[in-house]
């Protein structure tokens, strides 16, 4: 960048002014040289080391702002030579993003989480931690950061050479998306006493520039736009006869099936709890869900059976048997009846009021799933099919031991398995939580909790709520002509959204998922979300007979706090015919993607092992210093 330009070239001209000053006031005094060779010698050496010491002051002041670093070649990807600044910038790169997903989990799922699922403690130095490679070995958590710069570099590289190749260029929103990356880091520097160069060299190391951040941003993009351009040709390159074939040959894998469920669980000891999976956070769909599209509401309620505890799975069979003979026991037993029974087999303690029928109810839950989340037999159950027609009808009723041998289930069919013929919706949402047992302040006081946190009270959130609503109302009567804006909505929930599912964290942390403005795409209407929030998509319940139109907002309230929806729209195939394209386009991606890799030679990819070392090291400095000051 110019500006950096002229910082070097002006610092470097106030050193070589004040240098020579000083030499010619030297030079002006006249000694007497009667000592000999000596002290000429003695002369000469002293002009040479004046030289050294300013040749090294000049290289150190360009290592600052990173020339060298941009000169030097450290990784070379088919042929083509990549610089230390640009392996840095990966490198540190792919240490933040392993910090942010561990932060994540932390925040989400328990201190600790992150460290336990990640296998990367975020407090540690990566050179004093070890992990596993790709074949099993153990290796530093230094040297696995390094192989995944160096294999994300070369990546991003080959795609953006195959798009170019292709003749594939970044489109005007890209383009937007790019400069709205680039305002956001600005923003950082606004009003601050450094530029932005000088905070992407404290992030990313030296010689890591506007100029090669610009670069990367685009190169990536790039590569993504490739990525996806590829995909959707395989999408739209799935014939109807090949979708309604497959569907024909395997309905189980596509239909679905509506249950209730319940769930009774041997009791584990605390040690046990702390070692269960968390979901994985390719599942979470935010904070402001009740449960995950891929795992359905299942309850977690214990029992007590003869006064003992269900600590065996053989108790926890027993309790299921039990519940099941009491339903049955009830004549012309319906839903009503399994809510009514489970209820009275709810865990001492457990505070829950599972007299909500959604709270035991799962809908078009998938014979995969099911299979997953309780057991390959309960799956073949519900899902058993001979001679093209389903076994199951609604109100049977049966018990599963689940797959980890950890519970059972009471399974009760409420719609035998049907084709899917729902269309799948989108929605963006603001959050705004509150403390529902907070009381309101007198005027200008803060309401804290128990713990001193600063909290909203009901009152607080909904008028904080309706102004956000109103300030986008405004914008869409005043700059653009009474049409929706999405776009501008998604900037407000980056800006005012607590949901750190779908934006960045409040408190300016990242989200590994990254900050989507607030949307819960692709929804199934299934009970997978909190019921006021997924009645509003898909206008059920409170909000049946409405006619959702692409842009409608609204303000609804959940368990969570107050939401400010915006209505994307919906997809245009059912969701059986989605799932099947979606799966044959995928699995066609994925062989053109190993074709494409296995078309490079690993051999292809040479680490200048003496500068790679450099980078580690330098990058190691940084963090161990990031964490002493944290």
């Amino acid at each position: 960048m110019a500006k950096d330009k002229d910082q070097i070239t002006d610092a470097y001209r106030a050193e070589r002014k004040e240098r020579l000053a000083k030499q010619a006031k030297q030079s002006g005094k006249k000694k007497a040289s009667h000592e000999g060779g000596k002290q000429i010698l003695g002369r000469v050496i002293a002009i040479a080391l004046g030289a050294v010491v300013v040749g090294l002051a000049l290289w150190g002041l360009l290592s600052h702002f990173g020339v060298p670093q941009r000169m030097t070649k450290a990784v070379y990807v088919d042929g083509k030579g990549y610089s230390q600044s640009e392996l840095n910038f990966y490198y540190m790169a792919a240490y933040q993003a392993q910090i942010n997903t561990a932060s994540y989990y932390d925040q989400n799922y328990g201190e600790g989480s992150g460290s336990s699922l990640t296998g990367f403690d975020a407090n540690v130095s990566p050179a004093n931690q070890t992990t596993k490679d790709d074949d099993g070995n153990e290796i530093s958590w230094a040297d696995k950061l390094m192989n995944t710069a160096v294999d994300q570099l070369a990546n991003v590289k080959r795609h953006v050479a195959a798009a170019e190749e292709a003749g594939i260029t970044l489109d005007e929103d890209a383009e937007a998306e790019i400069q709205e990356t680039l305002d956001t880091w600005k923003g950082y520097v606004e009003g601050k006493n450094y530029s932005l160069s000088t905070l992407l060299r404290s992030q990313y190391g030296s010689g890591v520039n506007v100029s090669m951040f610009t670069r990367i941003l685009r190169e990536q993009k790039l590569a993504e736009v490739f990525d996806e351009q590829k995909e959707k040709g395989f999408e739209e390159g799935v014939a109807e006869e090949e979708i309604v074939s497959i569907y024909e040959e395997s309905v189980t894998d596509y239909d679905v099936v509506d249950l209730k469920l319940w769930q009774v669980s041997v009791e584990t000891t605390a040690a046990d709890e702390e070692a269960e999976d968390v979901p994985a956070l390719e599942d979470v769909t935010g904070e402001a869900l009740a449960e995950t599209a891929s795992e359905p509401a299942l309850t977690e309620a214990t029992s007590e059976a003869d006064a003992s505890k269900i600590d065996t799975i053989e108790k926890a069979q027993a309790e299921a048997d039990a519940i099941v003979a009491e339903i049955k026991a009830v004549s012309n037993y319906n839903e009503d009846t399994f809510v009514e029974v489970v209820n009275k087999h709810v865990a001492a303690g457990d505070t829950t009021d599972y007299s909500d029928p959604a709270r035991t109810s799962v809908e078009k839950v998938a014979m995969s799933t099911l299979t997953s989340n309780v057991s390959a037999d309960a799956a073949k159950w519900a899902f058993e099919n001979k001679g093209g027609a389903y076994t199951r009808q609604a109100g049977e009723i049966s018990t599963f031991a689940a797959t980890d041998g950890k519970s059972v289930y009471v399974v009760y069919v409420m719609k035998a398995p049907y084709q899917d013929n729902s269309l799948a919706a989108s929605a963006r949402h603001i959050l705004i939580k509150f403390d529902a047992e907070a009381a309101e302040p007198a005027s200008g006081e803060e309401v804290t909790d128990a713990s001193g946190e600063t909290v909203k009270t009901r009152a607080q959130a909904q008028a904080e709520a309706e102004s956000i609503l109103a300030d986008y109302n405004n914008y869409v009567k005043d700059q653009n002509d009474g049409k929706a804006d999405e776009d501008y909505f998604a900037e407000l929930a980056d800006k005012y959204s607590e949901d750190t599912g779908s934006v960045a964290s409040q408190d300016g942390s990242a989200n590994p998922n990254g900050s989507t403005g607030g949307l819960i795409a692709d929804m199934v209407n299934n009970g997978s979300y909190v019921k006021n929030f997924e009645d509003w998509v898909f206008s059920e319940g409170d909000y049946a007979g409405q006619t959702r139109a692409e842009g409608d907002t609204a303000i609804i309230e959940t368990e969570f706090g107050f939401h400010i929806m915006f209505y994307v729209g919906a997809h245009d195939e059912p969701t059986w015919k989605e799932t099947i394209r979606e799966n044959v386009a995928s699995k066609a991606f994925e062989d053109w993607e190993k074709s494409f890799e296995d078309s490079f030679s690993d051999e292809d990819i040479v680490r200048k092992d003496r500068v790679v070392a450099k980078v580690q090291k330098n990058c190691l400095d940084d963090i161990e210093q990031r964490l002493t000051q944290s």
